[in-house]
C-alpha cells in the first residue's frame, strides 16, 4: 500500500485506504472465527439451528449457511466503504481547524 503525504500531512485518499483496509480485515477475521466455530459444531454432530430449522452434519450445515457465507463479505465491504467515507469526511473537517502532521522515524522497522 502506498501512502502519500502533501505538505507533511497524509492525503485524504491515504487515510481512506488505511480505514477501509483495517475495517475489512478486522470484520473478515471476526467472521472467519464464526465460520470455524460453525464448522467445528457441525463436525461434532451437534444440531445447528439455521433459519429456525435444526440441521445436522457438515454438508447440510454448510449448505444451510451458504447465503450467510456469500452475503457477509459483500456486506462487510460495502460497510467498509461507507464507514471509510464518513471517517475521511470527519478528518477533512478536523483538518480545517488543526493540522494532522506525519513525522518520520528513521530508526528502523522495529525501533
Amino acid at each position: 500500500m502506498r501512502l502519500r503525504t502533501r505538505n507533511g500531512q497524509l492525503t485524504l485518499g491515504s487515510i481512506y485506504k488505511l480505514v477501509v483496509t483495517g475495517w475489512t480485515l478486522a470484520w473478515c477475521m471476526l467472521f472467519a472465527i464464526f465460520f470455524v466455530l460453525m464448522i467445528l459444531m457441525a463436525l461434532t454432530g451437534a444440531p445447528v439451528t439455521v433459519n429456525n430449522s435444526s440441521v445436522t452434519g457438515l454438508g447440510p450445515v454448510l449448505l444451510a449457511s451458504l447465503p450467510m457465507m456469500v452475503l457477509m463479505p459483500v456486506i462487510v465491504i460495502i460497510q467498509a466503504l461507507i464507514f471509510g467515507g464518513l471517517f475521511v469526511l470527519a478528518m477533512m473537517i478536523y483538518r480545517m481547524f488543526r493540522p494532522i502532521t506525519v513525522e518520520t522515524d528513521n530508526t528502523g522497522v522495529f525501533g
